[in-house]
């Protein structure tokens, strides 16, 4: 057996066809490693499968050969590993989800920080400052000035998600998480044109 240093990551398993499932290493939305093919009743059978939990520094042993997923069964599309990671009880960065914060919001609650006005007022904000368009081109397509306003809209935009989502629902509301990283993301696509 070769043994094999993990970086920081997710493990993912995946069902590739009837019964016959991978073990893969994801980082972002990408499987960047495989490690394993089994099938339910095999060596992994205890193992929870479609699920994704979250790596920092662990030793795995490979039993397998290195590359007979990518040569038996090519990649695996991207719309799978990301519906899989959907399914998990953490954001796109690993961020841990609440539940209860949720069924909150689901339910149209909030939680013991904020007023329904205090919320009204965040949800207002949240609207002017995130429901217009916040993506940036390159120049000469769009001046610097509109990149750096947008990157700046971005920055305020992902803040009163952030606030919204610790004020109001916990910290842990999976829709705020997610849309407060695509602002942050689209900021930091923004900036990286205004060099």
């Amino acid at each position: 057996m070769m043994r094999i240093i993990w970086k920081p990551g997710y493990l993912i398993n995946l069902k590739l066809r009837n019964d016959l499932y991978t073990i893969a290493q994801l980082e972002g939305n990408f499987v960047v490693r495989f490690f394993d093919i089994f099938n339910a009743h095999g060596i992994w059978k205890d193992i929870v499968l479609n699920t994704i939990s979250q790596l920092s520094r662990v030793f795995v042993a490979k039993i397998s050969i290195r590359t007979l997923a990518e040569r038996r069964f090519g990649l695996l599309s991207s719309a799978t590993i990301v519906e899989n990671a959907r399914q998990s009880q953490t954001d796109s960065y690993g961020r841990k989800v609440n539940p209860e914060s949720d069924k909150l919001t689901n339910e149209h609650k909030t939680g013991v920080n904020s007023t329904p006005d205090e919320l009204n007022y965040l949800q207002s904000e949240k609207n002017r400052l995130c429901n217009q368009s916040r993506a940036c081109a390159p120049p000469p397509r769009m001046l610097k000035e509109e990149i750096f306003r947008r990157y700046q809209l971005n920055l305020a935009c992902a803040s009163v998600r952030k606030t919204i989502n610790n004020s109001c629902f916990g910290g842990g509301d999976k829709t705020h998480m997610e849309e407060e990283n695509k602002a942050y993301k689209t900021a930091a696509d923004c900036s990286g044109l205004m060099k």
